[in-house]
């Protein structure tokens, strides 16, 4: 039976549960989650949606910490259903290390389907749940890939996987968080 949850206060106790594990990346969908990520270009316009080459689709946003932006990422024939003709969105630490692989625009209806290729690989998900608007949350936080899956009831599924690098520096940022919020004044 599903339990209704708000996703902060799910994506608090995931990060908070998740168990730290070393690990030197996870091959995923053409790319090494936590491994170093491939220097690429920019892609022209006539590579934007290629099957042959991978290239940001937009200038990546680029920070201390490392660059986040979205990816055109070669289809596979080895990629599953769902994610064939995903967006793809990734993230890096300063070191180029490959942090956050996000798939977006997975059909709603492919939940199962979704849920089920990632059990076959990762194993059950850890915890599943309806948000109070009625969306659907899965995740998988056992290391040394910690995968998160919201459905909406209308248009489509997200899944991010995130290496134990990425996991630790969100847990410290909820951490700081949680923090600053307690040190608020209860009453205006």
């Amino acid at each position: 039976m599903r339990k209704t949850y708000s996703l902060s206060i799910l994506l608090s106790a995931f990060f908070a549960s998740s168990p730290s594990s070393a690990g030197t990346g996870v091959p995923l969908l053409g790319l090494t989650l936590g491994g170093k990520f491939p220097a690429i270009k920019q892609c022209t316009m006539n590579q934007v949606g290629s099957d042959k080459v991978m290239c940001w689709i937009a200038a990546p946003t680029r920070g201390k910490d490392g660059m986040l932006g979205q990816i055109n990422l070669p289809n596979s024939d080895t990629r599953p259903s769902w994610a064939a003709h995903g967006s793809f969105q990734v993230s890096t630490n300063g070191a180029g290390d490959l942090e956050t692989l996000s798939v977006y625009g997975a059909d709603s209806s492919k939940r199962q389907e979704i849920v089920n290729s990632i059990g076959a690989r990762f194993g059950q998900s850890n915890h599943e749940s309806t948000l109070a608007n009625g969306d659907l949350y899965d995740s998988w936080n056992k290391g040394p890939v910690y995968i998160t899956l919201l459905c909406t009831r209308r248009a489509s599924c997200n899944v991010r996987f995130t290496s134990d690098d990425g996991n630790k520096k969100e847990l410290a940022r909820i951490a700081k968080v949680k923090a600053k919020n307690a040190a608020r004044p209860a009453s205006p």
